[in-house]
Parts: structure tokens; sequence; C-alpha cells
């Protein structure tokens, strides 16, 4: 078995023990504990610890296939893992994940033939924003990622950066506790990653 960092063992301890006073605080957004997954008799996530706090942006680092990608999908449910749990404000995560969190996958799931303004007015309905408010939202939210020019254009018609800051935009939309941002940047160039990370 591969030797694990002092550190992961420290912080799968601390979650598994309940150490940390992590179940007491306040300010927890999400606990995974022993979460695995095997596809076939392949592991793809082992037994994966971590805790973030509200209002911490945390990251997942690995090399390609190291199972970053599986691990969004378990939390928002996509994916069944095949044991560990998931915690969203110290709540077990079963049902109900629209509510909580927001998710913005790897590939662009967007709708070709409809514009970018058509996206916003579903997801912002979806979302629950109230009628008054939405042309307000798309005018910020597209001037703060400088693709208000192609709001009137069909997805098919962007390029791969702009489509990629429409999902983002999206999946910012609902003001959810938990927002999940799998590889958010790929696709856009460097003035493109310059305003999203800024």
């Amino acid at each position: 078995m591969e030797r694990e960092d002092s550190d992961v063992v420290r912080e799968r301890t601390r979650i598994t023990e309940k150490s940390g006073g992590f179940k007491s605080q306040l300010y927890s957004i999400l606990t995974i504990k022993n979460l695995k997954k095997m596809f076939s008799k392949k592991v793809v996530v082992n037994n994966v610890s971590f805790h973030v706090s509200r209002g911490e942006i945390f990251g997942l680092l690995g090399s390609n296939g190291a199972g970053k990608s599986t691990i969004m999908k378990m939390i928002i449910g996509e994916v069944v893992p095949t044991s560990g749990e998931i915690y969203v404000e110290d709540k077990k995560l079963e049902s109900k994940r629209y509510e909580v969190l927001s998710y913005c996958p790897q590939h662009n799931p967007l709708f070709n033939k409809i514009t970018m303004k058509e996206h916003f007015v579903l997801f912002s309905s979806i979302c629950g924003i109230d009628k008054s408010q939405k042309k307000e939202l798309l005018e910020d939210l597209t001037k703060a990622m400088q693709i208000t020019e192609h709001k009137d254009k069909k997805v098919y018609q962007l390029s791969g950066g702009t489509k990629r800051k429409v999902c983002l935009l999206i999946s910012i939309l609902g003001n959810s506790k938990l927002t999940l941002l799998d590889e958010p940047s790929t696709g856009l160039d460097p003035q493109g990653m310059f305003v999203f990370i800024f």
C-alpha cells in the first residue's frame, strides 16, 4: 500500500474521531469522511477525508485520473460512493442537494440552440430568482466577466472561453451555500483567467 503523507493521516484522524471540533463549529460547510469509489475492481477514490469551513476556498489537487472529478460527482449525487459519508453543514447529504449546492462541471453542459441570455433566464428561474431582478443580474454578471456583447448569441456561436464563463456564471446564480467548480479555468485565455480570478 502506498505510504500517506502525515497531514493526510492527521486530517482523516481528526474527521474520523471528530476531534478538532468540526462537528461543533458553526462554520462547517462540507465534511468528507472515508470516501471511496470503485469502478469494477479499480479503486478510483481511496479513503478520502477532508473538511471545508464556510467561506473557505478549498482546492483538490492531483494529476489527471487522480479522482478529483469523481469526488465532486459523488458530492453532487451523480456518482454513488462505494463507501464513506458526505456531510453539508453537519447533515448527512442524501437528498435535496440542489437546495444547498451548485456545480460547474469540467465540460460545458449548455444548450447549443438557445442564447446565453436564455440560459440565464432558464437557470435563474430554476434558482428562484425574482423576475424583477433577472435583467439587472444578467447585466452585472456578464459585465463582470466581460461577455455582455455575446448575450444574444446562440451557444454554438460562442468561443470555448465564453462558454466556460457562461457555465461559471450559471453556477453562482443561486447564491448556494456550497459551490463546486471542476476545472473552472479550462479554455479561458490569460485575460479571461485574470477576470475570473480577480
